[in-house]
């Protein structure tokens, strides 16, 4: 939760953001999400009620078989527009996977290491030839897994640590460049190799902690070894973002040059609402639960919660935001 926090977008979230015309409306596009994602909390409730309450003892309360089992319990309408949205929700996902995938395939590495200058028609060409590359390496991977748990502890794996550790560092320390995070992302990798291999009795709890912390290292080292990013580029940066973290040398050059106020603390109300969002969050989480199972006390008593966040985030998040003009 802390490196999800502190990591900010990443990969396929990142275009989301980048969309935006200003640093307000990103700002605002990421209020939105937060929102947003109580939508799915209520279609996974109401997948578990039904679940636990009509086929519990069918099942084994085996995660893997409530989801089908209360399709194929539900009217013929009604689970055909629940699988509509199953499918739109995976394909959206999967779309921004490989819109990513073709995108860094053709700006960062074709045109930037091998053919500087390509005409339009080219550009799509490869970047489709990256999509599809990207979908069957993707499909020769899922063969190796047997069952859904499996395949979403490889993925916590990998995000939680090749993603999240080195993403978080990205932000927050001036020193970690591009080249720092490509292979603090490769140096991971090799970790979890190492670990599955010659550590594969610990349980997934420990392993994913080992993993944290084996990638953390791995980073900060990457951090030192590698030189940071070109100082004009980095304080053009701090000067738009203004993260909280481990910045000072370009901060007090951004101060010397006048580009930002001596006295901001917008990355001290940043630093704030990194720690009260998560909260909000949590209890936009628990409300659906405690709606459908019926518990009203503990459903009255985080919907208070909430309010009280919202107020509290109207002060703290949406009266510090950057101007229109910004």
């Amino acid at each position: 939760m802390i490196f999800r926090v502190l990591a900010g977008p990443n990969v396929w979230d990142f275009q989301f953001f980048l969309s935006a015309r200003s640093t307000r409306d990103a700002s605002l596009a990421g209020g939105m999400w937060t929102l947003g994602y109580t939508i799915r909390w209520f279609l996974g409730v109401a997948f578990l009620v039904l679940g636990v309450y009509y086929l519990g003892t069918t099942s084994g309360f085996d995660a893997e078989k409530i989801m089908p089992m209360v399709l194929t319990n539900l009217p013929v309408g009604i689970s055909g527009l629940f699988m509509a949205i199953l499918l739109a929700a995976l394909m959206s996902t999967l779309d921004a996977m490989i819109n990513v995938t073709s995108n860094v395939v053709v700006n960062d590495f074709i045109k930037r290491y091998f053919i500087k200058s390509l005409s339009e028609k080219k550009i799509i060409r490869i970047g489709q030839l990256a999509s599809v590359i990207a979908l069957l390496i993707g499909f020769v991977f899922s063969l190796a897994f047997q069952d859904i748990i499996s395949a979403w502890e490889t993925m916590l794996f990998i995000v939680v640590t090749m993603i999240l550790v080195p993403a978080t560092l990205r932000w927050h320390w001036w020193r970690y460049s591009g080249k720092a995070f490509v292979f603090s992302m490769i140096g991971t990798a090799i970790f979890i190799v190492f670990q599955k291999v010659f550590l594969s009795d610990l349980i997934i709890s420990y392993s994913l902690g080992v993993n944290v912390l084996a990638s953390l290292i791995i980073s900060i080292t990457m951090g030192w070894i590698f030189k940071p990013t070109d100082q004009k580029i980095l304080v053009n940066f701090y000067t738009s973002i203004k993260p909280f973290g481990f910045w000072k040398p370009i901060k007090k050059e951004a101060i010397s040059q006048g580009l930002i106020d001596p006295k901001n603390k917008e990355p001290l109300w940043d630093a704030l609402n990194g720690l009260i969002v998560p909260v909000f969050q949590f209890s936009l989480a628990l409300i659906p639960f405690y709606l459908f199972l019926r518990e009203w006390n503990k459903f009255w008593i985080w919907l208070g919660i909430a309010a009280l966040l919202v107020v509290v985030l109207y002060i703290t998040w949406y009266r510090n935001l950057p101007s229109k003009d910004e």
